[in-house]
């Protein structure tokens, strides 16, 4: 993880990995605060400490520099996510990982829309954010599915796909 060109994140987990709470993209004058969740399936290894999401999250806002979007990565399931976000209104987009859904529309959570594409590379979630929220997500599906050997790049790829995507 040390040598990932990209920062591993992990806002509720305690532990002497090279992880970052937070990480802060700044383009075209917009600053994009992404924080990264996990849920008790890290429980199975010593000596890590898994905090409660939510709180996590909310002490990390309240550090966090300022920021124009905020969105969240976490490895959870659909209701757990569902219920994150109705705390969570703040939260510009959630991209969730865990069952390996192909999310072909966001699931809403009063303005919080959830997404997913998959996983190993079968698609490709494009977002596009403005300042009202969601305007388009679009999923494109490999014909051969490519097969990273994390998912970790496929979510860091998607989200510097929206960051540089050039918008009119």
């Amino acid at each position: 993880m040390a040598s990932a060109p990209f920062p591993v994140l992990a806002t509720n987990l305690r532990s002497d990995l090279p992880t970052q709470r937070w990480a802060l993209v700044e383009k075209r004058g917009v600053r994009v605060l992404v924080l990264g969740v996990l849920w008790d399936l890290a429980l199975v290894w010593p000596g890590w400490e898994l905090l409660d999401p939510l709180a996590s999250i909310r002490s990390t806002l309240a550090e966090a520099p300022p920021h124009d979007v905020f969105i969240l990565l976490a490895h959870l399931d659909v209701s757990r996510a569902q219920a994150l976000a109705a705390h969570l209104p703040e939260c510009d987009l959630l991209i969730l990982g865990h069952h390996h859904l192909v999310l072909e529309s966001p699931s809403w959570v009063g303005h919080v829309p959830i997404v997913q594409a998959g996983h190993r590379g079968e698609a490709v979630g494009i977002v596009t954010l403005t300042e009202s929220g969601l305007a388009n997500y679009t999923v494109h599906r490999q014909a051969t599915p490519v097969r990273p050997r994390s998912v970790w790049p496929a979510v860091v790829l998607l989200l510097l796909v929206w960051v540089l995507w050039p918008r009119s």
